[in-house]
């Protein structure tokens, strides 16, 4: 066992047996946490990210935590845009959750393995057991991304093509997946402003993307400007009936012209951001359109 030097007194972090373990001094109460599962971040698809990439995991939980699949339930079909893909993370995940194709191979070596009372052979009885059902309407999803980064874009189609390849899945749908391995459900990528993508989304459509922040992304006031704009977007396009944000929650929404209401808080390294919810079928008429 190692300590990691240059570490505070109240927050120590030890490596031992190829997993981590953080000790937290609070008040009198040592508090450990062990890394049993290892990072939940990697993806198969994953072979490229952007410059100011979402990390999976987050938006996996913001596609769980709108009602985005619950909407396609109802719907004969439902088209779901990310006016701002970069390296189509929202997009992918989206997919995989309706197709029921596992982010990763369950079958993959685990930190916790080397625990002393871990049983191989009840987890693999538990890995046999799994029955991961898809979307029964995931081939009536549409997923359209742009990005007016052409290497961001790029990035996107090389994910997009690995997913197809790589991605895991323990049962097909009944339409949509083909034996040679084809995608769960239509995915488009254009090289383009968002401006014109949104005007030609048709009826009932759905937004979901993440804002720029952070340092690694757009600056001051043009970030506040493609906000702006995106928001004029949304609410003048009546096709469009409801929109999720991930964004820097309170100090977006202090600025925002759309009554967002939050659904989520993250940190995405280290960014405190909230998943943001403009539903225009929940709104008085007076309150759909930008302040």
């Amino acid at each position: 066992m190692a300590l990691l030097p240059q570490q505070p007194l109240h927050r120590l972090c030890l490596l031992a047996s190829g997993y981590s373990k953080l000790l937290q001094l609070m008040r009198v109460l040592l508090q450990v946490s062990v890394a049993a599962s290892g990072p939940l971040t990697p993806r198969l698809w994953r072979v490229r990210q952007g410059t100011a990439p979402l990390r999976e995991t987050l938006a996996a939980a913001a596609v769980f935590l709108s009602p985005i699949l619950n909407r396609l339930s109802l719907q004969d079909s439902l088209t779901v845009l990310d006016p701002m893909c970069g390296s189509g993370a929202l997009l992918l995940e989206l997919m995989g959750i309706a197709a029921g194709s596992l982010p990763n191979s369950p079958r993959r070596s685990f930190p916790f393995f080397s625990f002393p009372n871990h049983s191989m052979t009840r987890f693999n009885s538990f890995l046999d057991c799994l029955d991961i059902l898809p979307h029964p309407k995931v081939g009536s999803l549409r997923l359209l991304g742009c990005d007016n980064n052409k290497e961001q874009l790029e990035s996107a189609k090389l994910n997009v093509e690995a997913f197809r390849l790589r991605s895991p899945r323990l049962m097909k749908a009944e339409e949509g997946l083909d034996d040679e391995g084809g995608l769960p459900c239509p995915l488009s990528l254009t090289h383009s402003d968002f401006s014109p993508v949104l005007r030609a989304l048709p009826p009932q459509s759905v937004v979901l993307t993440n804002a720029p922040y952070g340092v690694r992304s757009l600056r001051g006031d043009k970030r506040q400007r493609t906000m702006r704009r995106l928001e004029k977007e949304i609410a003048s396009n009546p096709n469009i009936r409801s929109a999720y944000l991930i964004a820097p929650g309170r100090s977006f929404r202090a600025e925002a012209l759309l009554p967002w209401r939050p659904l989520g808080r993250f940190s995405n390294s280290g960014i405190d951001v909230q998943l943001l919810e403009y539903n225009r079928d929940t709104l008085p008429s007076s309150t759909a359109s930008p302040k």
